[in-house]
């Protein structure tokens, strides 16, 4: 994106491995992904690792960055399945765990962004995507 770029940004970016964007919009040479960006001037990307969840399309961007003259931490962008039943929400929960899980090994303090595609509370299936990030 060359306005974020203008503005120093440095951008990385992940698409699924089966775009549904191919499908629905065939030949646009759109797909989906995820995407994180960092301002140059005050962030010092290290490394950026890639990570496909287990039996799924999502995808994941995990960067060790480094801010101004601080320790390194770890800035983690996804996007869960978006399935509304109860069987997406045991999807969601195993993504989370299996997030948490590389994120632990990387011994790092973290961020994380994520689009969980639930609400903590839905009265037509029980939430387990939530309390598995506590």
């Amino acid at each position: 994106l060359p306005g974020l770029r203008e503005r120093g940004y440095r951008g990385f970016f992940l698409k699924k491995p089966k775009s549904p964007c191919l499908k629905t919009a065939p030949g646009s040479g759109l797909e989906d992904g995820c995407a994180l960006f960092c301002r140059e001037a005050t962030v010092s990307v290290v490394c950026v690792e890639t990570m496909n969840y287990n039996s799924s399309n999502q995808v994941a961007l995990l960067a060790t960055v480094r801010v101004a003259q601080s320790s390194s931490l770890v800035l983690a962008c996804t996007h869960l399945v978006a399935r509304k039943t109860a069987e997406g929400e045991a999807a969601r929960k195993r993504q989370v765990c299996e997030l948490i899980e590389r994120l632990d090994t990387m011994g790092l303090p973290c961020v994380i962004c994520l689009d969980m595609n639930a609400a903590p509370h839905d009265a037509s299936y029980a939430a387990q995507a939530y309390p598995a990030t506590t």
